[in-house]
């Protein structure tokens, strides 16, 4: 991608962050710091009201692609105020339209500064084994990155597929944030560490 493609592409990226979120669930917090009992009630209650399809070994899927990430995001930007991603949405979707995440917290991208965000495109739980299959590991591809429009100074490889230079952030309000979708259709996940 030259130059000009990199910035048209980063121009177009919404301005705004979305964190959905259960009010009886996790807000601005990460369900993976939990202890495990507590955090397994509250899947077990999402599971109940039918609202989201979540598998038995959800936490421990979740807890694997976690590690993965944060072992990136160390890679990238070092250590961070926060060790666990806090998830955001790239762009406004304060939209209701998550049954299971009913309430929404829309902020401005700006109000975050560069070395806390990190993205991943798609989904860090889609991207996991994208990023580890050997073909990526051989190359030196990888998922993570920090994005060009928070960290001008930055770049990912073509391979890592990539919306702009960024593949994933770290996460956590004050640290990093996680975004999971593009308002433009294109799906991807933003976290703050």
């Amino acid at each position: 991608m030259n130059t000009l493609s990199q910035t048209a592409a980063v121009a177009q990226l919404p301005n705004i962050i979305t964190h959905n979120y259960d009010p009886s669930g996790t807000f601005l917090q990460n369900l993976c710091d939990l202890p495990e009992i507590q955090a397994e009630r509250i899947l077990d209650r999402l599971r109940a009201a039918g609202t989201r399809n979540l598998k038995a070994d959800y936490l421990q899927r979740r807890l694997v692609t976690e590690d993965w990430l944060i072992r990136e995001r160390r890679k990238k930007l070092g250590p961070t105020r926060l060790e666990r991603p806090i998830y955001f949405l790239l762009g406004d979707f304060a939209d209701g339209r998550d049954l299971s995440r009913p309430c929404s917290l829309v902020m401005p991208l700006s109000a975050f500064p560069p070395t806390v965000l990190t993205f991943t495109y798609p989904d860090s739980m889609a991207s996991l084994p994208i990023a580890t299959r050997p073909s990526i590991s051989r190359t030196g591809g990888t998922t993570t990155g920090t994005c060009s429009r928070c960290a001008k100074s930055r770049r990912s490889s073509p391979r890592s597929g990539c919306l702009t230079d960024a593949r994933r952030a770290p996460n956590r309000l004050g640290d990093t944030v996680g975004l999971s979708r593009f308002r433009s259709g294109t799906r991807g996940q933003s976290k703050t560490s």
